[in-house]
């Protein structure tokens, strides 16, 4: 019964291994999938007016990557802009944790570097 047992750790230790080995492949070419099935519509239009289909992707992928830097670009400002009242809203929740936690005699590591339990590096 004990090798039964064994074996049965054993194959799904395997397969959890596989798994995960797998996962660092899988997620990008599912990724990849999904990009050429939503934009092959974008190509074969291009198709239609005369550009040849490699010009079309090339076209395409160029104009995704475009869209990406400009909503990173977007993203960051908006961050920069809105820093100071992210942070405040930020240190208003952390105090109201701090409060909500304290109902429950449960003491953060803030709390308890006040009073000497944790030493500050």
């Amino acid at each position: 019964m004990s090798w039964l047992f064994l074996g049965i750790l054993l194959a799904a230790s395997t397969i959890l291994s596989i798994i995960t080995t797998v996962s660092g492949i899988i997620v990008p070419l599912l990724v990849a999938v999904v990009i050429g099935i939503v934009f092959r519509p974008l190509v074969d239009m291009l198709e239609r007016r005369h550009v040849q289909r490699n010009t079309g992707t090339v076209l395409t992928m160029f104009l995704i990557f475009l869209g990406a830097a400009i909503l990173f670009m977007v993203l960051v400002r908006g961050f920069i802009d809105q820093g100071a009242e992210i942070v405040r809203q930020l240190n208003a929740g952390w105090a109201s944790l701090e409060a909500w936690l304290l109902q429950f005699e449960v003491q953060t590591v803030h709390r308890l570097q006040e009073e000497g339990v944790f030493a500050e590096d």
